[in-house]
């Protein structure tokens, strides 16, 4: 067995995203080498309910997987490809964006005002970027939940351990995904696979990955008194990114420690990437944004229980092209002025992370200024989709169903899981 050396420990920048919703960003709009085959990952961990209300409101995906888990409060979602539904505390969302999709994510705290989740991104392999956008919606019943001997904890969200297999499948990079509690002063030592890339998150606790053998070292990188205190350096809030090998060590705090335990394959292809698009070259970016422009962009819309069309029918067409000029009169303006011009490059400009003033309109809120990053991302109200759907109905009675009727079958694909 080979330990896993600690590489580097990260503490996460706090960061506006959305409509104005206060995060801490571990990593992410940087360089991807290291973390491959993920990309970002979001801490949404607040107790004020003006800090993430206003959630993120509807916006574009293409290229990427992302992996929402919620610990308190709730999430409201719904999509281009007629999902909604509502996550609770324990539960989780896969999304596959694949050739593209229009979704909204809406938080709301607990009955103290808490919410607290992640949101991890996973980058698609060239061959699954235009792959058909699905969901996986995993309750929290749904997931195993093992304790060892010890008292170590461990949820698998995704992958295999300890025997058990997690409920999330067919994800493209073949990702381990645990949610681990270690109980105060043990030691543990967790097995991933060597061909993987892995970091930890600590939220809550505190502890060390350095060496978990003699607890009475000062734990740093620096040789020192071996008789010294134990100096705990991953706390609350702090990424642990760790070199290769095939187990990692862990040495509880006082308190404890739970963290996020995640590792995948590397994809090792090239990423070209732009707020929620990430493709490999720059001129598939540009395509994206230039269908984001002609109401393009969506390939693939359901209707009545799943069945999936084209964006060729008439259906289909109607309500997105509706989405597609709201987006192209509120969305577009700045994301093509960067994104069609010279300074595109492959990785993510550090300007991306400047905060600056942006209208925007809140699903059921009046409009206010927010504060934010990136991207704006203005809202497709929630009623004005439903009516944009209702219209469609005329256009699917007389020009879609009849050949809808012999395609069912062949239709199913699109079908969210």
């Amino acid at each position: 067995m080979s330990l896993r050396p600690v590489k580097q420990i990260i503490q996460p920048k706090p960061t506006i995203e959305g409509a104005g919703v206060k995060l801490q960003r571990a990593f992410g709009f940087g360089k991807t080498t290291e973390f491959d085959p993920f990309l970002l990952l979001d801490d949404f961990r607040n107790d004020n309910p003006d800090d993430y209300r206003a959630g993120f409101p509807w916006h574009p995906h293409r290229g990427i997987e992302t992996i929402t888990y919620v610990l308190a409060g709730s999430v409201e979602h719904g999509d281009s490809l007629g999902n909604q539904g509502k996550m609770g505390a324990g539960d989780v969302q896969w999304m596959t964006a694949g050739s593209g999709i229009l979704h909204q994510e809406m938080p709301k705290g607990d009955q103290h005002g808490r919410m607290h989740g992640f949101q991890l991104w996973a980058n698609l392999p060239s061959s699954l970027k235009m792959t058909d956008p699905r969901y996986q919606d995993i309750p929290s019943s749904a997931i195993p939940d093992v304790t060892d001997d010890d008292g170590t904890r461990v949820r698998v969200i995704c992958g295999e351990f300890w025997g058990k297999k997690g409920p999330v499948e067919g994800v493209a990079a073949d990702p381990s995904y645990l949610d681990v509690f270690v109980p105060p002063g043990k030691q543990k030592r967790l097995k991933v696979e060597t061909t993987r890339n892995a970091f930890a998150y600590v939220f809550s606790g505190s502890g060390t990955f350095r060496d978990a053998s003699d607890p009475r070292a000062v734990l740093t990188e620096q040789a020192a008194d071996a008789n010294a205190p134990a100096r705990y350096d991953a706390r609350n809030h702090s990424l642990v990114l760790f070199d290769l090998g095939d187990e990692l060590a862990v040495q509880a705090g006082p308190e404890g420690i739970r963290f996020l335990l995640v590792s995948g394959k590397p994809i090792e292809e090239p990423v070209a990437w732009y707020g929620p698009i990430v493709m490999n070259t720059q001129e598939q970016l540009r395509q994206a944004m230039s269908e984001l422009q002609t109401g393009a962009f969506i390939k693939l819309i359901t209707f009545f229980g799943g069945y999936g069309f084209n964006k060729s029918h008439s259906a289909a067409y109607a309500l997105i092209g509706y989405q597609s000029a709201y987006l192209k009169a509120h969305y577009l303006p700045e994301f093509m002025a960067a994104l069609l011009s010279s300074e595109l490059v492959a990785e993510p400009r550090a300007t991306m992370l400047e905060p600056r003033p942006h209208p925007v309109t809140h699903s059921w809120e009046k409009k206010e200024p927010a504060e934010r990053v990136g991207i704006s991302a203005h809202p497709i109200n929630t009623a004005q989709f439903a009516v944009a759907k209702i219209a469609c109905y005329p256009f699917f009675a007389f020009l879609v169903l009849p050949g809808f009727l012999a395609r069912v079958e062949t239709s199913r694909s699109a079908v969210p899981l």
